[in-house]
Parts: C-alpha cells; sequence; structure tokens
C-alpha cells in the first residue's frame, strides 16, 4: 500500500509529539511525515520522519519546502500562546491567523493536496453546556480570539476557493509531552518540589482528555470518507468536571501530596466558565471515542518528566472508576 504522506507542523509541541507517536504505531496506516521543526530538537529518529527545518513566518521557504516535498496532508497543528509567557495579541494574530491562512494558499499549489487545522475549544463563545460545532466562535479569550480568527477565515477561504478543509477543536488535554506551564505539569511540579500550588477559584467546568486520544482522533480524519468541503470535529472527554474536582481525583488517584490554594490567583481575561466538548458527530461518523484515563495519561507525563515520583500506575481504560 502507498504511503500517506502528512506534513505536520508544530512537531515539538506537546500535541505535535503525540501526533507523531500514533503516526509512528506500528498498527497505524502506513504514514511517512515530514515533520517542520524551527531549528535544533531532540525528536527521535525513525525511517519514516523526515525532519525539515522550517520556519513557517518564511513565506519562501515554506513554498520551496512544500514544493518539494508534495505532500498528499499538511496538518497544521503549530500554534502561538498555548504556554506562557503570554505573547502579545498582535504577535497572537500574525502566527495563529495570517501564518495559518498563507499555509493553506501554498497548499492549494500542491495538486490534491488536503489540509486540517487543529483549533480549539476555546474559539467557542461559553454556552454553559457542552459545546456543538454548530455553536458561534465568539470569545474574548486572547488566544481562543486568535483560534476562532483563524477558524472562521480559513472556512471563508476554502468556501471560496472550493478546496476541502478538516477543521478539529480540541478540548483540554494532557500526556507525557506537556510542557511546563500547563495546569497539570504545574501539579506535579508542586508534589516534586512539596510545594503549596496557588490556583484560581477552581469552580471552572472543564474537558479533559488524553493527548493521545485528541491525536487518534485527529490521525482517523485522514482516513475519513469525506461528505462535505468543511468537516468540523470536536474531540474532547465530554466530561464536565470543575477544576477543583479533577485535581483532586488526580491527586488521589496517583497519591500526590499537594497543598491547593484555591481562590489565591485572579482568573485570566477573558477565560471561560464552562469549557466542555459535545463530541457525538465524532463518535458516530469518525468511530473514535477516548480511550484513556486521563490519570493514566498524567502518570505517563510524571515517568517522563518526573521519573522519581513513584506514582502507583492507575488503570488505563477510559470506563475505569478513576479518572
Amino acid at each position: 500500500m502507498r504511503r500517506l504522506k502528512v506534513l505536520l507542523t508544530g512537531a515539538t509541541g506537546s500535541l505535535g509529539r503525540t501526533l507523531l507517536d500514533v503516526f509512528l504505531d506500528e498498527k497505524t496506516s502506513p504514514i511517512e511525515v515530514v515533520a517542520l521543526t524551527r531549528g535544533p530538537h531532540d525528536l527521535p529518529p525513525h525511517e519514516r520522519v523526515h525532519y525539515v527545518s522550517c520556519d513557517l513566518q518564511d513565506e519562501k521557504r515554506t513554498s520551496q519546502v512544500l514544493e518539494r516535498e508534495r505532500p498528499d496532508w499538511i496538518l497544521h497543528a503549530a500554534v502561538l500562546g498555548v504556554r506562557p509567557p503570554r505573547p502579545t495579541l498582535r504577535d497572537l494574530v500574525e502566527f495563529n491567523v495570517n501564518v495559518s491562512l498563507r499555509l493553506f494558499e501554498q497548499a492549494g499549489r500542491v495538486p490534491g493536496c488536503q489540509f486540517l487545522y487543529a483549533s480549539s475549544g476555546l474559539a467557542y463563545r461559553d454556552q454553559g453546556r457542552p459545546l456543538r460545532e454548530s455553536d458561534p466562535l465568539e470569545t474574548r479569550h486572547g488566544y481562543g480570539a486568535s483560534k476562532a480568527a483563524a477558524d472562521s477565515l480559513l472556512q471563508a477561504a476554502a468556501l471560496e476557493a472550493k478546496r476541502p478543509l478538516t477543521i478539529v477543536r480540541p478540548f483540554s488535554f494532557s500526556g507525557p509531552h506537556e510542557r511546563p506551564g500547563g495546569l497539570i505539569y504545574g501539579l506535579l511540579q508542586a508534589a516534586v518540589g512539596r510545594t503549596p500550588m496557588t490556583l484560581t477559584s477552581g469552580l471552572q467546568v472543564r474537558d479533559y482528555c488524553s493527548a493521545a486520544d485528541v491525536a487518534e482522533g485527529m490521525a482517523s480524519c485522514l482516513t475519513h470518507q469525506r461528505e462535505d468541503l468543511i468537516e468540523i470535529w470536536n474531540l474532547g472527554s465530554g466530561r464536565e468536571t470543575p477544576l477543583r474536582a479533577l485535581l483532586a481525583e488526580l491527586c488521589e488517584t496517583l497519591h500526590l501530596e499537594v497543598e491547593l490554594h484555591w481562590g489565591q490567583k485572579p482568573l485570566p481575561a477573558g477565560e471561560p466558565a464552562h469549557l466542555v466538548g459535545d463530541c457525538s458527530r465524532a463518535r458516530q461518523y469518525l468511530g473514535w471515542h477516548p480511550r484513556r484515563n486521563l490519570a493514566a495519561s498524567v502518570w505517563e507525563l510524571a515517568r517522563r518528566r518526573f521519573p522519581f515520583l513513584q506514582l502507583p500506575r492507575p488503570r488505563s481504560d477510559y470506563h475505569a472508576p478513576n479518572i
């Protein structure tokens, strides 16, 4: 069988590295990956991965790479603003919006190339309930607003050019490649340092999923029989959990001894109170559903980043009683 050739942006990010894990799994359909990086990296060598140094803001260089590689798919997972320090709104627009639109236009010059854009659940307007793909994209969260703008403009560009477009909107996730600055990473850091963790109110309702489940959902889009010019998929656990309950369950399941000081930090500007995805479309049409407990993914993160933490290994299946 001919290998599907996928050009992956953001290969050094937490989601990008998880996608590489999924693509290189022996059980996955044959996939050849062209992984774009911005410079030196510690990504593992593999016979099916070709690493290419390319700054997406360099339009000429990006065009040269696309013309040479001629991928079947571009999976655009590169993003700015997920982790501190927070960039300016101008920088968010330049990378998350302008670079994404330009890459979609450049992909149009590659015969038969399809485009998958990794958007975000943060792009939605808070509805106080699980969000559907048809819900409006409208948020005052800076990062979320940049993703919403790119999401909407890419749809407009696809309609105008009559070119297929796939958009995935992941909700919160964690896994072994999570970087410093994330909530779960911070929890493990506090456990290692035996320091209290200063937090917001913790009343925000969130939908946390395993990063590997999100990556598998994205990979399933590449072989899905397309029915519409623009296809949009929510990817998340669908579980509605206040952050207080989420961290309490993780601490109990993994035997983490951390003092959680709730209400000691202000909420970030534009932070939604309720951010949960209705992922029934992905279940019905992609045949995708979460398969892993969050606690198992956090255990993998601890084993990789904090190996001296001796944590009990939780059950990995999604339907286990723990997270």
